[in-house]
């Protein structure tokens, strides 16, 4: 299964940077609106986990909130590889956006 991470930089407080990023699915849904299927997030702390269908795969991520970054992990199956750049660059940009 391919993955992809990165790490986003912020300057919030940990407990803000946390409620910023609790709205980066339904972010993802309003772009993906008409790919995304059973969008699921659950919290423990300040470790999220996410999933998503698109296109007869599912994507899952997970996203670890820091005091002064965020650690973000995506995988997904290989039949999502040809949306795989468009998936990474709007999540990047969205906790990049919500982040800020």
């Amino acid at each position: 299964m391919p993955k992809f991470s990165f790490i986003q930089k912020h300057q919030l407080s940990k407990k803000d940077a946390k409620i910023r990023l609790s709205k980066l699915v339904d972010e993802l849904k309003v772009n993906f609106h008409s790919f995304m299927k059973n969008p699921q997030e659950s919290w423990e702390d300040y470790t999220a986990h996410f999933s998503f269908e698109m296109s007869g795969g599912k994507i899952q991520g997970k996203v670890i909130v820091f005091d002064d970054e965020a650690q973000l992990e995506i995988s997904y199956p290989l039949i999502l590889t040809p949306f795989r750049g468009m998936v990474e660059k709007e999540i990047k940009r969205k906790a990049e956006e919500l982040l800020s």
